[in-house]
């Protein structure tokens, strides 16, 4: 039997808490081969209901092949805290969850990159998104490997500003991997996992409880060496992650904002308690240039690679569509303008050369039809 077979037999069958756990590893127990060998007497040292301590008491693993197997089949990673490929920065962290779900094409080795986490508020400013999405932009394509939340807002900025830059990009979720939330995020998920991950400790079909989302930050900041707080009121959860990176002694660095804005009022509270000002990426690139030159220039190469290969298949989609019939209609050039990405309200306008009142009716018709759909910031994509 594996010990991967054991964290899932301690995790999942039995259902024990991570924190509960955490008692009997550091207590007693000190490995999984030791709780699994426990017998059932043994158990009644710790806090456990009965149904817990019986459940410890079944060493069958009836199903758990099977799980493993549909998970991998679903291109889905479980890694446990005894494996060499989990985070080392994040098992620095003293409350690291055991077991990790990563899903993506394929599995991307936290361990080789440098990871900066670019969180913010869920109702961001167009200002807020703008400023996640480009130094996320230019952070990528230096060679940082953008960690976020995938939520409305900044998060989701900070995702798509990683794929403009045709970099990976991770998203640590506060539910089961084959959940999406929020709902609306079902096509920036699928855009993730195509050349990143989305990583989450809960197992399949969790749902997205509020108390996950405090905890899904420790992860967030738990994996980086740094996180960028972009905007944030004083009650924003981003300002969690930026104590949990801050008692890690991980980087924290925050955007300065006006002074009369509620969003800016957490940003500019982080810098005057010593957080980093940060006004480009290269505030943060700097940070890490002279110690990880060589992981940044790892990344960024491939980085080049994916780029090359991305403006290819631009070049050959931009040459259909010079063979197609022009589009006439409103929707018919909305449409057009987005099939290359998602699109800010100003930069459709720009491209559809349509005013601001045949342009809002458009979006709303193709917003009713199904056809796009908008995230925070008026930003526009096609649906999938």
């Amino acid at each position: 039997m594996t010990n991967l077979e054991k964290w899932l037999w301690l995790t999942v069958k039995c259902g024990i808490s991570r924190a509960k756990i955490k008692v009997m590893l550091d207590e007693v127990f000190k490995t999984i081969d030791n709780i699994y060998d426990a017998p059932y007497e043994s158990f009644n040292q710790f806090r456990l209901s009965p149904t817990e301590k019986s459940r410890l008491g079944d060493k069958r693993i009836d199903g758990i092949a099977n799980f493993i197997k549909t998970l991998h089949e679903h291109n889905v990673k479980i890694i446990t805290s005894d494996m060499e490929e989990y985070p080392y920065l994040l098992k620095q962290t003293h409350d690291y969850p055991y077991v990790l779900y990563c899903r993506g094409k394929k599995f991307i080795n936290l361990n080789d990159y440098i990871c900066v986490a670019v969180v913010g508020s869920r109702k961001a400013s167009p200002y807020g998104i703008n400023v996640a999405r480009s130094i996320s932009c230019d952070a990528a394509k230096g060679g940082i490997l953008i960690v976020s939340g995938m939520a409305d807002g900044i998060d989701s900025a900070a995702h798509l500003g990683a794929l403009d830059a045709h970099m990976p990009t991770v998203a640590v979720l506060g539910c089961g991997i084959n959940r999406v939330y929020p709902a609306s995020n079902a096509y920036l998920m699928k855009r993730i996992m195509e050349t990143g991950m989305v990583i989450t400790e809960y197992p399949p079909n969790a749902e997205p409880l509020k108390h996950h989302f405090p905890e899904r930050n420790r992860i967030i900041s738990g994996i980086c060496h740094g996180t960028a707080v972009i905007e944030a009121t004083f009650r924003s959860g981003s300002l969690i992650t930026a104590r949990l990176a801050n008692d890690s002694s991980r980087d924290v660095f925050a955007v300065p904002g006006n002074i009369n804005s509620l969003n800016s009022k957490g940003t500019n509270q982080l810098i005057k308690d010593g957080a980093y000002v940060l006004t480009t990426a290269d505030d943060i690139l700097n940070m890490y240039l002279a110690k990880y030159e060589e992981k940044l220039q790892q990344a960024a190469d491939e980085n080049t690679k994916d780029a090359d290969v991305f403006e290819n298949s631009k070049t050959y989609t931009d040459t259909i569509q010079n063979e197609k019939t022009e589009p006439t209609s409103p929707e018919e050039k909305i449409i057009s303008a987005l099939e290359n990405g998602p699109l800010h309200i100003d930069k459709i306008a720009e491209l559809t050369h349509l005013d601001i009142a045949n342009l809002s009716s458009a979006l709303l018709m193709l917003e009713m039809n199904g056809k796009i759909f908008s995230s925070a910031g008026s930003i526009y994509e096609l649906s999938v």
